[in-house]
């Protein structure tokens, strides 16, 4: 940063070093100045830079005309006589600027954030929190779990100052930080449970034959006779593979559960909802694979609706290539797991 403050008729100062009054800005492009000595261009004060490094009096500019109309007299007086400069300080002044500018690897004030700043930042979000998503509001950007508590917040003005870009990789469940020339500054994994589906809502006390008014997409219904439905009102889930986040649990939907009137499924689930609350899920149909906590399952009904482990399947600090869950219990219980430890054929 350049941080330019006007001191007299004949002096400023540039990030504390004080000069002599015969500099000049020069116009390079909408966003880019350099500034150089009048009387001989050799003498550069400042190399090429873009305006957002610049301040003048504690204002910085968006753009190089507003930067020059305001720099100009702070750089340039004719009250400065020929006898008030003294090269030997020019030099000087020119000197220390290459020595303490910026360069990549800085450290930066506190408008900015470091990499390890980033890092310590994002480890919070990859510990579990569910971050399902971001608001800007005002300066800042803030991220909210599944109910709607803020769990973390960043500085928005801070990333537009350095030019970055906040981008999730939903493939690897990766939040990078990415600068304006496509480098990524800062990486953090984030727990696969934030990938979901869609959102279902929750209703009690629902009569058996789940009439009633349904207005979202999806739903969770219990009935006065204490059953329990997965209800769709935009899709056929018929045969498709269910994981309610909340509750930790696989459901297979089929015609042995599905209601005979109903785009509805009856599903063993333990009475933990609140009524009117949404909770996540994901769904998928045979063939298909998904990532939960960390982890790659296919669906695939020829196995006999059995789900399976991929690759990199990790319990503990202990790496397997692939396992076999058996349909029932924690997910994260390798007591629930066939293949953990041993050979198997799948």
């Amino acid at each position: 940063m350049y941080d330019f403050v006007n001191i007299s008729d004949i002096k400023f100062s540039v990030n504390g070093r004080q000069c002599f009054k015969t500099f000049i800005p020069f116009y390079i492009d909408s966003t880019h100045i350099c500034i150089f000595n009048i009387y001989d261009s050799k003498l550069r004060l400042v190399a090429p830079e873009h305006v957002s490094r610049f301040t003048v009096n504690g204002a910085s500019y968006s753009n190089a005309t507003s930067l020059i109309n305001v720099i100009h007299p702070v750089l340039f007086s004719r009250a400065v006589g020929s006898g008030d400069v003294d090269l030997t300080d020019v030099w000087q002044a020119i000197t220390d600027l290459q020595n303490i500018k910026s360069n990549n690897g800085h450290t930066h004030d506190d408008r900015y954030y470091t990499e390890s700043e980033i890092d310590a930042m994002f480890s919070g979000i990859g510990g579990g929190s569910e971050i399902v998503s971001g608001v800007v509001d005002n300066d800042k950007i803030k991220f909210y779990n599944s109910q709607n508590q803020e769990v973390f917040q960043i500085n928005a003005k801070a990333l537009t100052d350095e030019g970055t870009i906040l981008q999730f990789d939903k493939n690897t469940h990766t939040l990078k930080l990415i600068n304006a020339y496509g480098e990524t500054l800062s990486t953090s994994e984030i727990s696969a449970k934030e990938s979901y589906y869609d959102v279902a809502v929750y209703f009690d006390n629902i009569s058996p034959d789940l009439d009633f008014i349904q207005s979202n997409d999806f739903v969770i219904a219990k009935t006065t006779e204490d059953d329990f439905y997965f209800i769709s009102l935009t899709e056929n889930l018929n045969g498709c593979r269910l994981f309610i986040n909340e509750t930790n649990q696989f459901f297979d939907l089929n015609e042995t559960n599905k209601h005979p009137v109903k785009n509805a499924w009856k599903i063993e689930v333990t009475d933990n909802f609140i009524s009117g609350s949404e909770y996540m899920f994901n769904k998928w149909s045979n063939g298909q694979k998904i990532r939960i906590d960390g982890k790659e399952y296919l669906y695939d009904t020829n196995l006999s609706g059995d789900i399976i482990i991929a690759y990199n399947v990790w319990f503990g600090n202990e790496l397997f290539d692939k396992a076999k869950y058996n349909g029932s219990g924690n997910i994260n219980d390798s007591a629930n797991w066939q293949g953990i430890g041993e050979s198997i054929e799948f």
